[in-house]
């Protein structure tokens, strides 16, 4: 399983993670979910996330079903500041940029 979760430290300026998410992390999550694995944000899966800006990162867990699935169910019970931290970032409505 691969995983780069967000960083609360440091006063907890980094909650949504650094990969990418239309670059590299839903890539990852497509290649993941063809093989039957999973890519999971630690709250839903990757490939469900509409980007809200060009450069969105996410935090990443990839691997096998029942590994990310887990990895979610630790993250919902163990890790409350990260999720209050992260869930506003991750339902923010896209960005428009009409002249």
């Amino acid at each position: 399983m691969f995983v780069y979760p967000g960083d609360m430290l440091e006063g907890g300026r980094k909650p949504y993670g650094k990969l990418r998410l239309m670059y590299e992390a839903q890539a990852i999550a497509f290649i993941a979910e063809q093989a039957g694995g999973r890519a999971s944000d630690g709250i839903g899966d990757i490939l469900d996330i509409v980007p809200h800006h060009l450069h969105q990162k996410v935090p990443c867990f990839v691997g096998n079903r029942a590994l990310v699935e887990l990895a979610e169910r630790y993250v919902q019970e163990y890790d409350a500041a990260w999720l209050g931290a992260y869930q506003p970032y991750r339902v923010r409505q896209p960005e428009t940029h009409f002249a």
